[in-house]
């Protein structure tokens, strides 16, 4: 749990030689000791140890603080054991106890030089010198600073405002910065965003132990701060180890704007993981609430150190949400001090590398730098071993600040390059006189090895979705770091460069980058030896999915002169009307195209209709339609009167038998009653027509029976019928020939021939055996008949005036000319005439039938051919006769 009566704050206090001058009034003691006050105080500063802003120029009041005052003590002061130093704590800065007890020691003798004491109340701090103080003043400078932890006094900073900071009594120090306004923020109370803050704090005076907090999430109770998959990494730094038993994780609710809490149940320690010397998980899930987790570390170094780092990672949403580096408040107060005196020496050594003596000057000149200015010069050559040194050098300018001492080589030889090193204070003598060595080498060109260069190149990848967000920066700085974490070069990345630089030549070693932060973006880093790429992120802000329509007009079966100007298109989204109608004309080509559409929705096209066309609207798909418009043929109206006509064909041989009557009379059928007469004749030229008959009637005709002819009425069609009247005139036979009278004088016989010996009759071919007949293949099976429609209930047939009777002794008749009508392909039947109404029109045919068993047609033919038979046989007997 918490721990109370903790010591948060402590002093460090270095002292160093310096000299300095005072004029400032001392104060004397009944007891004969002397308060200098703060006159040897040369300058303060501060630092927030919260932000590791220096100089501080704004804070928020709960930040941690570091106090810093420099002073120098000149020799000869007449500082003796009892002298105190008296230092006022700026009134807005607050000590959080008092401190005593602290021994101010000599760094190398270990001697007491002073007690340093420090009170809450007043705001003081006191350093009470020593014998060893009285007897260092005699031989030369004290010097040195103190350092303490502290914070924001909230009783004097009650509202937001500039704060003046006063260092010392008289108000100003030689330093710039200890006559400061520091803006602070009184604050209400964490950042709402916050994910991740740490800070740690001591124990009570004596522990060894330092007690760390973290609070995660500050502002988590409400579904939009959820972290998914939330880990805590805890890292121990060094000179300490982690406390095991010591790990507690709470749920809490931070009261509204407020560093307050109300503290919930504490987890389950199986959320703890991976618990070593060096840190530990806590491994969350999901979270959505605010967490406060305390633990304990231990000091492993009896507490030497100045302070002891610990670091915090919060991971989630599978990226590093914050990572806090955290420096302990400094540790309880110590100090140490150095005295010497006032002068020092520099040494050093011209070391050769390659080349020969010959190749070397006789001598070489080194010049002394006193903070990077010449003050002396020495010369060196091989009697000496090629050695030099400066004595009786100041070690402290005139107003207390140390002198830094550097050496260079004159003149160095064209084939030979010159390096210093410094080696440092490498020997001290009795008295506490440091000698500042160096090593001069100069190495001959000619076999100085090649120095290793090497080229690093740095990307920038931006995953932002093309910026659209347009939060992306015109411009990044990436740093080149070494292994040191020293800063090499800076180099600006820009869409000039391509987001890409390579800084080249670089001596061998190995790099890394950094970058500024990007605000709205994470950061991640893929290194390889010799380049780096850095990604930057940034969640793009959802976009709703967007698509577009486009309607076409074609048109079909018409012509341009027909088609309107324009027509109006509505579009529809899910079969409901989607905004204003659009106009398609000639201008533009007859489409239009919809954009920034939801995607989510199903589209159409909808058209006004168009006089005299017929719409198709073909969806291709969800993102085009074409509608087609097709004119509509011309309506046709029917008639509603039409006209017959009759005409009439004889088919007589031109009335050879005159027979043909001078006119014939013809009824009018409508639907198969007969509703009017007409008499043809040669002057109508056997034709008439009827006019203004009803167009909804069937019409045909009858004839009067026409004697000795046959009649066929032939329908042409809906609007003419054709009578054709056939006679076949008779055949007169022809008169037999009279035989010739012997004549009277046949004159002398003549001796007849030698018969010729009859010629060998020639013997009949042997008459050909008929094949077998072939045997008939199987039938096909009939197929199933269809059934027959339904048929058609006769009308009462008209019965024909005075039928026509048969002659009972026909003439042979000259087949005539056939008739147009008839079928001419001799391999197929003629197709029968058809009647509009066969039940009511009587069937007349004008062609002759065969000849039919019984019929007189048939006893004629006959007769015939029996005198055919007889005419030939008496020609065979007259042939043969003559022969004999």
């Amino acid at each position: 749990m918490f721990k109370k009566g903790k010591n948060i704050f402590s002093l460090l206090v270095i002292i160093l030689s310096v000299f300095m001058n005072s004029s400032i009034t001392t104060v004397m003691a009944a007891d004969n000791s002397t308060d200098y006050g703060d006159q040897f105080i040369t300058s303060a500063s501060l630092k927030n140890l919260t932000t590791g802003e220096e100089p501080v120029t704004s804070s928020n009041i709960n930040d941690s603080l570091q106090a810093t005052w420099n002073f120098a003590i000149p020799q000869g002061k007449g500082i003796k054991a009892g002298d105190t130093m008296t230092v006022k704590i700026p009134e807005a800065l607050v000590l959080n106890n008092d401190i005593s007890g602290v021994l101010i020691k000599d760094s190398k003798t270990e001697t007491v030089i002073a007690n340093l004491a420090a009170t809450r109340s007043d705001k003081k701090i006191r350093l009470t010198f020593t014998a060893d103080a009285q007897a260092a003043d005699n031989v030369g400078n004290i010097s040195g600073s103190f350092q303490l932890t502290t914070g924001w006094d909230k009783n004097f900073i009650t509202t937001q405002k500039d704060v003046p900071i006063v260092w010392t009594s008289n108000g100003s120090t030689s330093d710039p910065n200890t006559g400061t306004t520091i803006n602070v923020d009184t604050g209400t109370g964490p950042a709402k965003n916050e994910v991740l803050y740490k800070w740690g704090s001591y124990e009570e005076t004596g522990s060894n132990k330092i007690l760390w907090q973290v609070r995660v999430n500050y502002e988590g109770n409400s579904t939009p701060n959820a972290i998914n998959n939330a880990v805590y990494k805890d890292i121990v730094g060094a000179n300490q180890k982690l406390v095991p038993d010591s790990i507690h994780v709470y749920n809490v609710k931070y009261r509204p704007n407020s560093y307050n809490y109300d503290l919930g149940s504490e987890l389950d320690f199986s959320v703890i993981t991976d618990t070593s010397d060096s840190g530990f998980n806590v491994n969350f899930g999901n979270i959505s609430s605010a967490y406060f987790i305390e633990y304990e570390t231990e000091q492993t170094d009896n507490g030497v150190s100045f302070n002891y780092s610990n670091t915090g990672i919060l991971n989630g949403n599978n990226q590093t949400l914050a990572t806090i580096p955290i420096t302990s408040p400094d540790n309880n107060a110590s100090g140490s001090a150095n005295t010497s005196e006032n002068t020092a020496s520099v040494t050093g050594t011209k070391k050769w590398v390659g080349g020969t003596e010959t190749d070397r000057p006789n001598s070489i000149q080194i010049d002394l730098y006193a903070n990077d200015e010449k003050v002396q010069s020495t010369t060196t050559d091989q009697s000496k071993n090629w050695q030099f040194s400066f004595t009786n050098l100041k070690r402290f300018s005139a107003n207390g600040t140390r002198v830094v001492y550097s050496v260079k080589e004159a003149n160095v030889p064209e084939n030979y390059n010159s390096s210093v090193t410094s080696n440092g204070e490498v020997t001290n003598n009795a008295k506490d006189h440091p000698i500042y060595n160096y090593t001069i080498t100069n190495t001959y060109k000619s076999v100085t090895p090649p120095v290793e260069t090497t080229d690093y190149k740095v990307s920038k990848v931006w995953d932002d979705n093309n910026n659209s967000d347009k939060i992306r920066p015109e411009s990044v700085n990436v740093q080149l770091l070494d292994s040191n974490d020293k800063v090499v070069d800076t180099a600006t990345l820009n869409t000039k460069n391509n987001w890409t630089y390579t800084w080249k030549k670089l001596t061998k070693a190995d790099y890394h980058v950094a970058e500024t932060k990007v605000d709205g973006y994470s950061t991640s880093i893929k290194a390889s030896d010799n380049a780096a790429v850095i990604t930057n992120t940034h969640k793009v802000t959802p976009v709703p999915k967007k698509t577009s329509f486009t309607v076409t007009k074609k048109w079909s079966g018409d012509t341009n002169a027909s088609r309107p100007k324009s027509v109006s298109v509505q579009l529809t989204a899910n079969g409901k009307a989607y905004g204003d109608p659009v106009t398609l004309n000639s201008d533009n080509n007859w489409t239009y195209t919809w954009n920034d559409l939801s995607k989510d929705s199903k589209y159409s096209v909808t058209e006004q209709a168009v006089s005299g066309y017929t719409a198709n609207v073909d969806v291709t798909d969800n993102q085009h339609a074409i509608i087609t418009n097709t004119k509509k043929p011309s309506t046709v109206v029917p008639p509603t009167t039409k006209s017959f006509t009759v005409k009439k064909v004889w088919n007589d041989q031109d009335n050879k038998d005159g027979l043909r009557p001078n006119e014939v009379t013809v009824h009018l059928l409508v639907d198969g009653k007969a509703s009017a007469k007409v008499v043809l004749n040669a002057k109508n030229n056997w034709e008439y027509t009827w006019k203004d008959l009803a167009a909804d009637k069937k019409y045909s005709v009858s004839e009067d029976q026409v004697p000795d002819y046959l009649t066929n009425i032939d329908l042409i069609d809906d609007n003419n019928v054709q009578i054709v009247n056939t006679h076949s005139p008779k055949v007169t036979p022809a008169e037999p020939a009279p035989k010739p009278d012997p004549d009277p004088n046949p004159g002398e016989p003549k001796d007849p021939n030698e018969p010729k010996e009859p010629e060998t009759p020639i013997d009949p071919e042997t008459p050909t055996i008929p094949t077998e007949p072939s045997v008939p293949t199987t039938p096909e099976e009939p197929k199933n008949p269809e059934t027959p429609t339904t048929p058609v209930t006769p009308e009462t047939p008209v019965v024909p005036d005075n039928p026509l009777l048969p002659d009972p002794d026909p003439d042979p008749e000259i087949p005539s000319t056939p008739s147009t009508n008839e079928n001419h392909n001799p391999l197929l039947p003629r197709v029968p005439d058809t009647s509009t109404n066969q039940t009511n029109v009587p069937h007349q045919n004008s062609h002759d039938t065969l000849p039919q068993t019984g019929s007189p047609a048939t006893w004629l033919y006959t007769i015939l051919g029996l005198i055919l038979l007889d005419l030939i046989g008496i020609f065979i007997l007259n042939r043969a006769t003559k022969k004999a």
